[in-house]
């Protein structure tokens, strides 16, 4: 498929790309609250070992379920949005497709069985739901290797010599 044709079939979608944009966002937030609770219980850890010292532990505790409440309500509101978009694709896509059968000429129907236009509409139905649930699956894994890499880079630059053809060859892979 063209660039062109992938604008044309997520258009359906509430919001139309904006609301692909949004899921794009939706995603990258849930990594950070992900993220930033491994950071913080590894940042708590450590200081902890090597300082010897208790510290402000309620303060620790507060801070990370703060985090982790963070972490839960973006997980599931995230989803349930980028769900709702996705349904929504679906279900205009589906819409249209039942409309252009509908609008057929008569004689496509004399033409084909009825078990035919059946098999080959449901086999339609079913690829276009597989397409729509794989790119929700490719946003996903985009965000979370994107999130990976990023902080790969920050911590160790030297790496992005091997990150670089990894990256590309696993955008060319999925």
């Amino acid at each position: 498929m063209q660039w062109q044709e992938y604008l044309q079939f997520f258009s359906y979608g509430q919001g139309g790309i904006l609301g692909i944009v949004a899921v794009f966002g939706l995603h990258l937030l849930i990594n950070f609250f992900a993220v930033a609770m491994s950071f913080y219980l590894a940042f708590t850890l450590t200081s902890r070992f090597t300082e010897g010292n208790e510290g402000d532990t309620k303060a620790h505790f507060k801070i990370l379920a703060v985090i982790i409440g963070a972490a839960l309500l973006s997980s599931f509101f995230g989803k349930i949005i980028s769900t709702r978009i996705f349904m929504t694709i679906s279900k205009r896509l589906h819409d249209a497709t039942v409309k252009s059968l509908l609008a057929s000429h008569i004689s496509f129907f004399e033409q084909h069985t009825h078990g035919h236009i059946l098999n080959r509409f449901t086999s339609d139905i079913k690829t276009l739901d597989n397409f729509v649930f794989q790119f929700l699956e490719m946003i996903d894994y985009f965000v979370k290797c994107l999130t990976a890499v990023t902080i790969v880079l920050y911590l160790y630059p030297v790496i992005f010599i091997f990150a670089l053809p990894s990256l590309v060859y696993l955008v060319h892979m999925r």
